[in-house]
């Protein structure tokens, strides 16, 4: 495999988390990570995401480069948040 990017497990940023903030719920009893959250533009967020969602992208990242990744990232987007054609959580 060739990569994009040099980096290794060893020289590279941590792929630490991936998730989300979104103004609606989504499951039962999820809280509110902030009152006034930046990220959706102020109002409350929910947050959710993982540490072992990271790894992934970051495969990717080295292998395919940002291009790669963002169409990752496309991807989680519509899966998460586009459900039957209406966007969930306040998206684009």
């Amino acid at each position: 495999m060739t990569k994009k990017y040099p980096f290794d497990y060893w020289r590279a940023p941590l792929p630490a988390d991936l998730g989300y903030h979104s103004p609606v719920p989504f499951y039962d009893g999820q809280g509110v990570q902030a009152e006034q959250c930046l990220y959706i533009g102020g109002g409350p967020c929910y947050y959710a995401g993982s540490a072992l969602n990271a790894t992934r992208p970051f495969e990717i990242l080295i292998a395919e480069g940002d291009e790669g990744l963002w169409q990752f990232l496309e991807q989680a987007y519509q899966r998460e948040f586009v459900r039957e054609g209406v966007e969930l959580g306040g998206g684009k």
